[in-house]
């Protein structure tokens, strides 16, 4: 027993955790790519911004007692008439700029990241049970498919707000813009789960196990969950992390063209828009340091995802 304890506890040090990590394939991959690992940094600042802005942010651009309109239209801080307090010059309100990507960057990942889930969990639902009922269950569900993937998804989302801003009315519609958002992304974007793990579960379906769990009488419930979705949830990650990419994009075109967030729950689409009005006349810098940080960070992810997409391909090893 005394021999036994220091093992266990050498298993456990942190040095026998960095061995494991070091040893693990993506990891390896992961520190020999300097182009996914500063992505993979981005993406973390970006996130840990927009779960703490209050923290991050250097004003309250909620607070409206620390508005002074005296900063509308200020120049950045190394242009003239700029100042240090508002480095990336102020809005039409006298907000900074800066703070107010940083609380618009909270806004927009909470959207995206929660449309991309709601629309995995349908899509991997509805792939699993296509894949493996088959027959007229699989058609009817590959058929929907089919028909929403001949629209764009830009088209799917603006109907869909469309649709539940009549059902609401403009009051209640604004109230829940957030919530209508994500339903409208995620809806939109639900088909490319489906395809994928469909096409993944039938092939699982055929395997031995399978028939080895059918034969000692478990059920199909059980043998969908338990065996066959750990199998097929990896080309899932790599594609909910490039979907990100996408349903970023897609909620800052929406608020851009004014079907999104109202202008009281300003995202990056928002600011984009707000400052675009201001472009020509001079105030560039709305519009164009809220545009730079969702090019960063769409950038950021989409080499993420990637590199996750090769670092998890058997075949490229």
């Amino acid at each position: 027993m005394s021999e036994m304890a220091p093992r266990s506890a050498a298993r456990r040090s942190p040095l026998g955790l960095w061995s494991v990590l070091r040893d693990n394939d993506v990891l390896h991959d992961l520190l020999r790519s300097p182009v996914a690992l500063l992505s993979l940094v981005v993406v973390i600042a970006f996130a840990v911004a927009a779960a703490f802005p209050d923290l991050v942010a250097p004003h309250n651009v909620n607070d409206l007692s620390t508005l002074d309109f005296s900063d509308a239209f200020r120049p950045p801080a190394w242009l003239e008439g700029g100042s240090w307090s508002l480095p990336l010059g102020g809005d039409d309100q006298g907000r900074d700029i800066l703070s107010a990507i940083i609380y618009g960057l909270r806004i927009s990942l909470f959207v995206s990241v929660a449309a991309v889930a709601l629309s995995l969990v349908i899509g991997v639902g509805l792939g699993l049970v296509a894949g493996f009922r088959g027959g007229i269950v699989d058609a009817v569900i590959m058929r929907i498919a089919d028909i929403q993937l001949t629209f764009p998804a830009m088209l799917v989302a603006v109907l869909i707000d469309g649709v539940i801003r009549a059902a609401l009315g403009q009051a209640a519609h604004n109230r829940f813009a957030i919530w209508v958002m994500i339903v409208a992304i995620a809806l939109a974007g639900w088909v490319q789960y489906a395809r994928t793990i469909r096409a993944a579960t039938m092939v699982e379906a055929r395997q031995d196990y399978v028939a080895a769990a059918r034969i000692i009488g478990q059920s199909s419930s059980f043998i969908l969950f338990r065996h066959i979705l750990p199998n097929v949830l990896t080309p899932v990650f790599v594609l909910a992390t490039i979907q990100l990419a996408v349903a970023i994009i897609l909620e800052a075109t929406l608020s851009f063209v004014g079907l999104g967030l109202p202008p009281t729950q300003p995202s990056l689409g928002t600011l984009i828009r707000v400052g675009n009005a201001y472009l020509l006349s001079g105030e560039w810098w709305l519009a164009i340091f809220p545009g730079l940080a969702l090019l960063i960070l769409v950038l950021a992810v989409n080499l993420l995802g990637d590199w996750l997409r090769d670092a998890l391909n058997p075949r490229l090893r």
